[in-house]
């Protein structure tokens, strides 16, 4: 596949993601699609991506130092 097919690809994935209805909702709002992968957390749903983990803990938890109290 060259460069110009996967890009092709590539869009029109996207697109298909763009015209496709939620079939849920994260903890902040943010639509969660079908095959999209995501984690319950004590009923609260969170995408699987680092931002989305890092963004509920910093709402969520306190996060701490060890040694500093």
């Amino acid at each position: 596949m060259d460069n110009n097919q996967a890009l092709s690809q590539a869009h029109c994935s996207y697109l298909q993601e763009m015209e496709q209805e939620p079939v849920a909702e994260t903890w902040d709002g943010e639509p969660i699609y079908e095959n999209e992968e995501y984690f319950d957390i004590e009923g609260e749903y969170v995408i699987n991506e680092i931002d989305a983990l890092r963004d509920y803990l910093n709402e969520h938890y306190t996060l701490k130092t060890a040694g500093r109290g």
